[in-house]
């Protein structure tokens, strides 16, 4: 080995990197790969020196590295290997003095050459960030793929005897000295597989929107107006609806009979129940007894089918607290005199059955400014 190293002062380089006979500018060429043991690179000029298929090449550059002791793969290696490459064509562009025609970064691994052509952001972190540094320092146009045994930076990863540092280390591999149309190009199927596993995973997210009908319920602060406008509302559209029949539409009044708000409230019940269908089909309310009446309204069962009553208060509606219906109701109860929680849960619960409701019942009295008076006179 100490021989081999005493080998080294033989070995000469030409200074002058521009041939006598060159003609217009050079190419650039770095090769980049990678084993068990090391990763490389090494740049050469390419020069054209006058006829049609005569190029000399000049070594340019070479830098190696040992592969870390943390064992990597070979495809994370080779992509070492092509940040190195990346970084030499950083310094070469700015120490060289030369202006070079055009820039070819080559590659064995068809992996490191598929992630470096993709978006930085997909791949994991230890990938995505040395595709970033890559795709800032060069075009990934600019990397083309090489068979490994014209990948002259085979020798830098492996190594090779001082004696051979004479041949095409230092003169190039030999298509360099061919037109294009004759380099070697290897066709290769990449491994999909290698290639996904460092892909970041993607979590789906869906977002779910609210549509709001012809009447938004939050801009009404009293239950009984919301049901009222409603009637209105409907009754415009059943005018409209008989004056596109034939013949005249029947006189219409501005009284609102008791069956008109009924179907009002019956539509807002339904309209708050749609956030309850997922919960209900899984069976959430079963301590309940839940059930769906012939108008589609759910409603709550029980033991009390025997009772004389109306059938409203033996089944009430189901309603969600989270919906603003539920809030107008409870506050719409709570007026009807200020009485404190328990009383107005158990005049909600005559019609409607609301989930927590005796939670929002205690919301509803807290906001309540009458009620906070009264308290504060009675503690004077």
């Amino acid at each position: 080995m100490f021989a081999e190293m005493q080998n080294l002062n033989e070995v000469t380089l030409a200074r002058c990197l521009t041939p006598s006979t060159a003609v217009d500018r050079p190419v650039l060429a770095i090769f980049s790969d990678a084993s068990e043991n090391a990763y490389g690179t090494c740049a050469y000029l390419r020069w054209w020196i006058g006829s049609d298929d005569d190029y000399e090449v000049r070594f340019l550059a070479g830098k190696s590295k040992v592969a870390p002791l943390k064992p990597l793969t070979i495809p994370r290696l080779e992509l070492q290997a092509t940040v190195l490459a990346a970084r030499m064509y950083k310094t070469i562009s700015k120490e060289l003095r030369l202006q070079v025609e055009n820039v070819i970064l080559f590659t064995d691994s068809m992996i490191a050459l598929q992630w470096i052509k993709s978006p930085a952001r997909t791949f994991k972190p230890f990938v995505s960030s040395r595709v970033g540094e890559i795709q800032t320092l060069t075009d990934p146009s600019q990397w083309k793929h090489i068979p490994g045994e014209a990948n002259e930076a085979d020798k830098v990863s492996r190594g090779i005897p001082v004696d051979e540092l004479e041949n095409e280390w230092k003169q190039g591999p030999d298509f360099l000295r061919h037109h294009e149309a004759e380099w070697p190009v290897d066709k290769v199927v990449t491994d999909q597989r290698a290639t996904n596993e460092e892909k970041r995973k993607t979590q789906s997210i869906l977002t779910m929107t609210e549509e709001n009908g012809p009447i938004d319920c939050k801009r009404f602060s009293s239950w009984r107006r919301l049901v009222r406008v409603t009637t209105y509302v409907f009754k415009f559209i059943q005018l409209l609806k008989a004056r596109t029949r034939k013949g005249q539409p029947k006189e219409e009044t501005s009284t609102l009979s008791p069956a008109e708000l009924t179907e009002a409230e019956k539509y807002w019940v339904k309209e708050a129940q749609k956030s309850l269908l997922v919960r209900y089909n899984k069976g959430e309310f079963k301590t309940l007894s839940p059930f769906t009446d012939n108008e589609g309204v759910i409603r709550v069962g029980g033991r009390v089918q025997n009772l004389q009553t109306v059938y409203e208060t033996k089944h009430p509606a189901l309603l969600p607290a989270s919906h603003y219906v539920a809030l107008l109701i409870t506050r719409h109860m709570h007026e009807l005199g200020h009485h404190g929680v328990a009383t107005t849960t158990a005049k909600i619960r005559r019609r409607f059955w609301i989930v927590q409701g005796q939670k929002l019942a205690k919301k509803v009295k807290f906001r309540c400014v009458i009620c906070r008076r009264n308290e504060s006179k009675t503690e004077q």
